[in-house]
């Protein structure tokens, strides 16, 4: 070897953790995990909790999408370039990674339900019960949460949800669980509605109880809760039948209403957008979707109406109207990513007014579903209690 090259590259090896750690940061998410196989010391910064906390400060926002293609099941994700005057969404994408998540799961059965600081929480509804997987992909390390109880099947309704506290940078997953006695009215099946709200804090090797609040009737579509600021959001109703948005404050562990904004109706779905607005996509009518967007967390008179898609107009929409909206990204150029149930991506074009479907993954006509990812190297090594698995 060149003896000048090999001073330098002495020198790069033998710079200060400190400053290794800001230049791998820099580089996309595939030369990275190159970097790890240079030598034993860069390895090891990898698993450095400094590492992933300066890596999740300048994050690039992605897609994990698990899908069904030739009948084979996985997940794949991927991070979009977003710059002005993009010709094509389609082809301006990069794929980070492939897995199938039946490699750790007990059953085909499994979806992904959430996404929080690239921990991918997947649940699995099988035998009337549920399952809980905490997965990395990027560190290919995932934990088994024991199955809590309470029958998964109707008339119980069960939503969930992932996030991280505010102060204390706690991973909780938050599962609430209703048992309703029927009646006639609303208000008599709130009343005798039996709810119960169990967390499990990465790290503890357990579920604990905590207070459920007052008595609301879930929105189960989705049955998620969204999370931004420390906080968990699910749509509710409560006992007049008015949707709401409910929050929990996971530092605090209790329940609060959020927003009783008078948009907010059956037929609706809560997302997050740019990692910092609450968007609500109304898609009730057979005419129009429309958007709105928190432009100030917790201010109610922040809520814009940012988007009317004209279903009339946009040929591709024709004819599908009561399947669930989701959107996920407003690109630069204004064109806006939407998730269509569990059938397709698409993208809505207000210049054109088209919505033609994304065809990233020669998709067949089987499942698919998708959520806003962000890939990182928090190691699950770093939650005592926990019996962490390589996949």
């Amino acid at each position: 070897m060149n003896p000048k090259m090999k001073n330098n590259e002495a020198f790069i090896l033998n710079l200060p953790p400190k400053i290794i750690i800001d230049i791998l940061t820099r580089l996309p998410i595939q030369s990275m995990i190159s970097c790890k196989c240079v030598c034993k010391k860069w390895l090891q910064l990898f698993s450095n909790p400094d590492f992933s906390k300066f890596h999740l400060s300048k994050p690039t926002p992605g897609l994990i999408v698990q899908l069904t293609q030739n009948k084979e099941k996985f997940c794949k994700i991927v991070e979009f370039e977003d710059i002005l005057d993009l010709q094509n969404h389609n082809l301006h994408y990069k794929a980070v990674l492939k897995f199938d998540p039946s490699s750790f799961t007990s059953s085909d059965f499994t979806r992904i339900m959430c996404s929080v600081n690239g921990l991918i929480c997947f649940h699995e509804y099988i035998n009337e019960l549920d399952a809980f997987y905490i997965c990395n992909p990027m560190t290919r390390e995932y934990i088994t949460l024991p199955r809590p109880n309470g029958n998964t099947m109707y008339p119980n309704i069960v939503t969930y949800g992932l996030g991280v506290s505010s102060v204390t940078s706690q991973y909780k997953v938050v599962r609430i669980f209703h048992e309703p006695l029927y009646s006639i009215e609303r208000e008599s099946n709130l009343r005798n509605l039996k709810v119960e709200c169990i967390v499990y804090t990465l790290g503890t090797g357990s579920w604990r109880s905590i207070e459920p609040g007052e008595p609301y009737e879930y929105d189960t579509r989705p049955s998620v809760g969204t999370f931004l600021n420390g906080n968990l959001h699910w749509l509710v109703y409560d006992s007049e039948g008015v949707m709401l948005i409910l929050c929990l404050d996971l530092e605090t562990e209790l329940f609060k209403p959020f927003s009783r904004a008078p948009f907010l109706k059956v037929g609706g779905s809560l997302t997050v957008l740019e990692d910092c607005y609450l968007c609500f996509c109304d898609f009730s009518s057979d005419e129009e979707i429309v958007i709105w967007i928190m432009k100030e967390y917790g201010v109610e008179d922040s809520w814009t109406k940012e988007v009317v898609i004209d279903k009339c107009q946009c040929q591709d929409l024709g004819g599908i109207t009561y399947e669930a909206v989701y959107v996920l990204k407003v690109f630069k150029d204004g064109e806006i990513l939407m998730l269509w149930e569990d059938t397709c991506l698409f993208y809505y074009c207000d210049k054109t007014k088209s919505a033609p479907e994304v065809d990233l993954f020669e998709q067949d006509n089987g499942y698919i579903n998708a959520l806003l990812h962000i890939s990182s190297f928090v190691s699950l090594g770093r939650f005592a209690l926990e019996n962490v698995s390589s996949f």
